[in-house]
């Protein structure tokens, strides 16, 4: 089996948001931004319209992964997908979506990713900064 790597940079992560018309998820109004040392995320950062934002916890060891998804183009994309894709797998086919990339924002010494098992049951490519 032939297995490709892709590798995307920042400034290609964001083109690839933005063509996926996701902009507005990555660059929203600065009163919808979360403050990581308040502790709390603003309500209004889960209400731009049609997109679909999920958070996914990786029990036992605080780690965050998020699906974004667009209905406009049928796409989504999982940032820093955990070990176990089928939540988000299932919530795609929820949503008649096809998820296009997976991205690790940075190495995760503490477990195992998904984004491989992504690329390999959806064919998204996979992105790491």
């Amino acid at each position: 089996m032939n297995e490709q790597t892709t590798t995307t940079s920042r400034r290609g992560f964001l083109g690839h948001a933005g063509a996926l018309g996701l902009g507005s998820a990555f660059f929203p109004l600065t009163s919808m931004i979360a403050r990581a040392e308040s502790a709390k995320v603003s309500d209004a950062t889960l209400k731009v319209p049609g997109l679909i934002f999920e958070t996914f916890e990786a029990g036992g060891i605080s780690h965050y992964s998020y699906f974004i998804g667009d209905p406009i183009s049928g796409t989504a994309l999982i940032i820093d997908p955990k070990r176990d894709v089928d939540d988000y797998i299932a919530l795609a086919e929820k949503h008649r979506l096809k998820i296009t990339h997976s991205f690790e924002t940075h190495i995760h010494a503490d477990f195992v990713s998904g984004s491989r098992e992504l690329s390999h049951r959806t064919g998204s490519k996979a992105c790491a900064s």
